[in-house]
């Protein structure tokens, strides 16, 4: 009984020491996850980057075509405005 006692404590403590140095050296699966993981999270930030561009052009754009829209009836009005003097001057 004592021996058996004596065997499962040294196969414990083996088996505690091969855990503690065999997780010290990454294998090549660990260093192609951290590639992976690296990689991936480059391509959010410029994903992230990309969008945020894309949001201000988008904006940029907008407040462009809301100023043309604002303009246009005035622009509009101008050139019927002329128009008509246009066609009074020509019936006199």
């Amino acid at each position: 009984m004592w021996f058996f006692r004596s065997s499962i404590v040294v196969l414990v403590a083996l088996f505690a020491l091969g855990g503690v140095f065999g997780c010290a050296r990454e294998g090549p699966a660990e260093q192609t996850g951290e590639k992976i993981d690296q990689t991936m999270e480059k391509a959010q930030e410029q994903t992230k980057e990309s969008l945020e561009i894309a949001q201000e052009k988008t904006s940029e754009s907008l407040e462009k075509v809301q100023e043309q829209t604002e303009e246009a009836p005035e622009a509009a009005g101008e050139t019927l405005e002329k128009g008509g003097e246009e066609v009074k001057e020509a019936t006199k």
